[in-house]
C-alpha cells in the first residue's frame, strides 16, 4: 500500500508522460472508499451502538447495511469520477465548441473504460490475491469458532472484515500492476 501512494507523490514530479491513467485514478478512488467503509464499520462495531453479542440478527443487519452502503458509495463517487473527467478534459480542451467537446469525452472514456488482454490479465492477477485473502480469513473465522472458542458473532465479523480487506487488496493489487506492469 505504501508503494501505491509512492508512486502517486511521484506522478505529481515526473511529468505528463508518465501521467496515471484513468483506470488507475478511479481505483484510487475505489479503495479510498472501501477503506473509509471498513473504518466507520470498525466505529459502529466496536462503539456504544453495536449490537449485543447474542444478536446475531442484529449483527446480519449491520454487515448488509454496511455493504449496501459500500456499493452506494462505490456508484456515486465513480458518477462524480466520471464528471470531474469531464469537466477536466473541457479545461484542456477549451468550451467553444459543444459537440467537438462531447465527441473528445465520449471518446476519452470510451477509449479508457475498453478492457484488453492486459486488463483481463490484471484483474485475474487481483482476483487470484484477493481469493487468497478471503480464503484464509473464512479459515481463521472458523478456526475461532472451532479451537479458540470464539462467538458466531467473532466468526461473522472475522469473515466480513476478511472480505473487505480482500475487495481493498485486489484493489491496491490492480494499481499496483496498472503502475509497474504484468
Amino acid at each position: 500500500m505504501l508503494n501505491i501512494f509512492y508512486i502517486m507523490y511521484n506522478q505529481k514530479y515526473i511529468g505528463e508522460s508518465n501521467k496515471m491513467s484513468y483506470k488507475t485514478n478511479r481505483l484510487i478512488l475505489s479503495l479510498i472508499a472501501w477503506i473509509a467503509t471498513l473504518v466507520i464499520y470498525l466505529f459502529c462495531a466496536t462503539g456504544s451502538s453495536a449490537p449485543a453479542d447474542a444478536d446475531l440478527a442484529g449483527w446480519a443487519q449491520l454487515m448488509l447495511k454496511f455493504i449496501i452502503f459500500g456499493i452506494i458509495v462505490q456508484v456515486i463517487i465513480q458518477v462524480l469520477f466520471h464528471v470531474a473527467i469531464a469537466i477536466s478534459l473541457g479545461i484542456e480542451n477549451g468550451f467553444e465548441d459543444e459537440e467537438k467537446l462531447e465527441n473528445i469525452i465520449e471518446r476519452t472514456i470510451k477509449s479508457s473504460t475498453k478492457e484488453d488482454e492486459m486488463d483481463k490479465l490484471i484483474d485475474m492477477k487481483a482476483g487470484l490475491f484477493g481469493l487468497a485473502i478471503i480464503g484464509i480469513g473464512i479459515m481463521l473465522a472458523l478456526a475461532s469458532v472451532a479451537y479458540f472458542d470464539y462467538t458466531a458473532v467473532n466468526m461473522m465479523n472475522i469473515i466480513f472484515l476478511s472480505a473487505l480487506v480482500s475487495v481493498s487488496a485486489v484493489t491496491c493489487a490492480s494499481i499496483y500492476y496498472y503502475q509497474k506492469g504484468v
